[in-house]
């Protein structure tokens, strides 16, 4: 059985509320990074949150590209469920937050 599909507008609105807690989780985190008190596993997850936030605005989710291709998602879980966009997508979220932890942390 197949989830049911979410409108395209609640997307739009999903991503937004992601990008904005994302934004948030960045600019707090780069605002106490002198300090040193901050938890930078949850801090550096703020631009990967910007990215899918985006992405979910501009580019509908990955089941619902797979579905208007007439694509079957029988099967489809995790990495494989994902589309080439959503790939490109998802890896530009993690190098963005590794890239930000090294930037607050000054390196390795």
């Amino acid at each position: 059985m197949e989830p049911r599909q979410v409108s395209r507008p609640v997307q739009q609105l999903g991503g937004l509320f992601i990008a904005a807690v994302g934004a948030f989780l960045t600019w707090q985190v780069w605002q106490v990074a002198h300090t040193g008190k901050y938890f930078l596993s949850v801090g550096t997850t703020g631009p990967a949150f910007v990215v899918m936030g985006l992405a979910l605005i501009a580019f509908p989710d990955s089941r619902t590209e797979r579905r208007e291709r007439g694509e079957s998602l029988v099967g489809l879980e995790g990495w494989a469920l994902l589309t080439p966009r959503w790939r490109v997508v998802t890896v530009m979220g993690i190098v963005l937050t590794v890239g930000y932890f090294f930037y607050l942390t000054g390196g390795l």
